[in-house]
């Protein structure tokens, strides 16, 4: 006969709670007044590990702050999403790191634009610490930005987002150091796409961008696309430094102004603006845009220009840039493949400049000139690039092609 030990139990019975109610939380309302405290209290009680939070929409009135070492998740494939609820303050985001080591991921954000009063500071998330993780996270509709690194947002990491339809940028990077952002998408952002352009006296640099999308075929521009940007040289020491922009598919222009060592490489560049699709604008020192495909698409405008290197004085004026192996193609017949001017020095090595196959008095596929007073350039390397226009050279004291 089989002996039964009898088992044993020491302590308090906890009670009964089903294997269903373990996997999902309590659901929310689309009411503010209940669904804030609920995710609040979630978010309180799970401070240091990993929150669930319910699929469904929740409307939050104010801004939740997600620990140090939080992990906030929603259910994936969209089907938890934030609501800013309406009538929100001023200056008031979504989400906000509280401390380092945060990770947020699988949720859609929505700044319920369409019922609040207009304020460019409201933004889905807001990151202010070190180590911070966003990932499959969708910012949409918010009065100001998608995504905002401001200062202490070191090490950010930021992979498969989108944001779109806010007032002002699809992500702003005002004060980070170090971020990786790939595989991603911003478009349809009233402002840039991509805005980087530190605050007074903040700095910014290291930041890759790799396998993003920026803005969309046929959007309206009322911005750049993206702007590499650091502090004007008055402000001692905040230039922007090691900025990269790789792999990419980009929509509209990009402006690169008071940097070191900014790339743009191996990207597909389509603009319709106004503006050049690649501008290295004032100062900066060791630019380097190569093995690009970039069409200027507006033909509208007086010249309108690929890739524009230009200086304002002898001091607010780019060095050491060089435009190397791109597929470069003008769309107007006035066009110019690349324009310098204002500069001491440039190199131009190994392009294919197109034009659009019509003659016209001012088109160049290169144009240089000195522009400054008393401020020639001093050398020009224009070395085997292939364009069915001409080379133009206006008023240098050396240069030198072939």
């Amino acid at each position: 006969m089989n002996k039964v030990i009898p088992f044993v139990l020491i302590g308090t019975l906890a009670p009964i709670v089903s294997y269903a109610q373990v996997l999902t939380p309590a659901q929310c309302e689309g009411d503010a007044r209940t669904d804030t405290p609920l995710i609040s209290k979630l978010i309180a009680v799970g401070a240091g590990e990993r929150v669930q939070l319910p699929a469904g929409t929740c409307s939050i009135r104010g801004s939740l702050y997600i620990p140090a070492y939080t992990t906030l998740t929603g259910v994936s494939g969209g089907l938890t999403t934030l609501v800013q609820a309406d009538g929100a303050g001023g200056s008031e985001r979504l989400l906000y790191t509280a401390g380092d080591n945060v990770t947020i991921e699988h949720l859609v954000l929505d700044g319920n634009r369409a019922n609040q009063t207009p304020d460019e500071h409201r933004a889905g998330v807001f990151v202010q610490h070190a180590n911070t993780t966003i990932r499959h996270v969708r910012s949409r509709n918010f009065t100001g930005d998608g995504f905002y690194l401001y200062k202490d947002a070191i090490n950010t990491t930021i992979t498969y987002v989108r944001a779109h339809d806010n007032g002002r940028d699809g992500i702003a990077l005002t004060g980070a150091i170090g971020a990786n952002v790939s595989h991603s998408q911003f478009y349809d952002n009233d402002a840039d796409q991509i805005d980087v352009e530190p605050g007074k006296g903040q700095k910014v640099g290291n930041l890759k961008f790799d396998y993003i999308i920026a803005g969309a075929a046929g959007q309206k521009l009322t911005g750049a696309a993206i702007v590499f940007a650091g502090r004007p040289l008055g402000e001692k020491g905040l230039l922007a430094n090691n900025l990269v922009l790789s792999n990419s598919l980009v929509y509209g222009s990009i402006r690169v102004v008071y940097t070191v060592n900014a790339i743009v490489r191996n990207n597909v560049i389509a603009n319709t603006s106004d503006m050049p699709a690649l501008q290295v604008y004032r100062f900066n020192s060791g630019a380097l845009v190569t093995n690009n495909t970039i069409s200027q698409l507006e033909n509208k405008v007086a010249w309108p220009t690929a890739v524009e290197v230009v200086g304002t004085s002898s001091v607010d004026a780019s060095t050491k840039t060089i435009i190397k192996n791109n597929r470069i193609k003008v769309a107007g017949a006035n066009g110019l493949g690349v324009y310098a001017a204002g500069i001491s020095d440039v190199a131009i090595t190994g392009n294919s400049i197109q034009g659009a196959g019509k003659p016209s008095i001012e088109r160049s596929g290169v144009l240089l000139r000195a522009t400054l007073a008393n401020y020639p350039f001093k050398l020009v390397h224009q070395i085997g690039s292939q364009q069915d226009f001409n080379l133009a050279l206006c008023c240098t004291q050396s240069a030198f092609h072939s």
